[in-house]
């Protein structure tokens, strides 16, 4: 969509989308057949601004549900980075990405299976090639990440370009840190994510144990400058996450953060039989001032509409029975503490914000 219409788009675009997705698997715990996912993205810019933006949107959107430093941390790490550190080593192009596919699993396998797979890179060194690189995934720190790549690329330019690199880290880390977002963060190289498009930093945010360990992912994305031309389209930098709603709303349930999202009415209307077409005209002005009014479609006795009324979740109940159409008058109760206020009809739609605020109630 973007590609489409990219040389008339005023850039830097940013763009976000939340729709149903589709996967054909059997469903488990936090995977389920039909989800929703938060897709946000930033196209058009290069600079680790835009990187800095994308990741603070992400995390700000998990904290916004209450979710702390305890419970989310952003593990986040550099295809660039593993892509020059093993250039270094003499690794380019298809051999390379052998070593990241390898990483990008070292959680969920054994040291021996992991040798296994890198001495088709690295023959006789497999073990020597295993170790450096779990030292590398195990690394927390700026300077100790600094001192290690530096420490492993002995040529002058191969120096040059890492040393950029570690540069544009540290531009990075010290906007996540302005933005408010510094303590969400963690310096993870074990994470690569597997899709090849990516091209530059990348992420994954996953949910906290009390042992402080990671459990399930919530989210993930990275750079991926290279994809919209790929597809046909002008050349044109991008960098983006997708959520998902199933995990999230499984970590929020187990830290007592869902909301108790009532669907209730502004106001429900009690009329008797004879007030009906009054109270039917109410309503339609009460729904034309953009709140909500329910009433029984059945009508009945009050006090089986006074019932419906607690069932609805109304906070507000307006009443009309004959001396209340006589009188001109419109009465409404609020429904948690019982208080009650007569409103001229003539004034109804002038009072109607002072209503849902509670200030009559106040002043009365």
């Amino acid at each position: 969509m973007v590609g489409a219409k990219a040389n008339s788009l005023k850039r830097p675009v940013k763009w976000f989308n939340i729709a149903e997705n589709f996967r054909y698997e059997k469903p488990q715990k936090g995977r389920l057949r039909s989800h929703y996912q938060f897709n946000c993205d930033i196209f058009g810019e290069t600079s680790a601004g835009a990187d800095a933006e994308l990741i603070a949107t992400c995390v700000e959107s998990l904290a916004v549900f209450g979710l702390g430093s305890g419970d989310i941390v952003l593990r986040l790490s550099d295809r660039n980075l593993w892509m020059h550190y093993l250039g270094a080593m003499g690794l380019e192009g298809d051999r390379a990405l052998e070593v990241l596919a390898v990483v990008d699993k070292m959680e969920r396998m054994s040291k021996d299976d992991c040798v296994t797979k890198l001495r088709g890179v690295f023959g006789d060194a497999a073990d020597d090639a295993f170790g450096k690189i779990r030292d590398l995934t195990s690394i927390r720190d700026m300077e100790a990440l600094r001192s290690f790549l530096l420490a492993h690329t002995t040529t002058p330019g191969q120096r040059e370009i890492m040393q950029a690199r570690l540069e544009e880290w540290q531009e990075l880390l010290d906007s996540l840190h302005a933005l408010g977002v510094g303590q969400f963060i963690r310096i993870d190289l074990g994470i690569v994510r597997g899709l090849a498009y990516y091209t530059g930093f990348v992420f994954e945010v996953f949910e906290l144990g009390e042992d402080g360990l990671t459990g399930r992912a919530l989210a993930g994305g990275g750079r991926y400058d290279h994809l919209i031309a790929k597809l046909g389209y002008p050349s044109m930098p991008a960098v983006g996450f997708g959520m998902g709603d199933v995990t999230i709303t499984d970590l929020l349930a187990s830290r007592n953060l869902l909301p108790n999202y009532i669907s209730a009415p502004d106001f429900f209307v009690v009329c008797g039989d004879a007030e009906r077409p009054v109270a039917l005209r109410l309503v339609a002005l009460t729904r034309h001032c953009g709140y909500s009014a329910e009433y029984s479609l059945k009508g009945g006795g009050f006090g089986k509409q006074f019932k419906n009324a607690g069932q609805s979740g109304a906070p507000f109940v307006i009443i009309l029975g004959g001396d209340e159409v006589a009188s001109g008058v419109i009465k409404v109760k609020q429904m948690a503490d019982g208080k009650e206020v007569s409103i001229p009809s003539a004034q109804w739609t002038e009072v109607l914000p002072s209503i849902i605020a509670g200030e009559v109630f106040e002043s009365d």
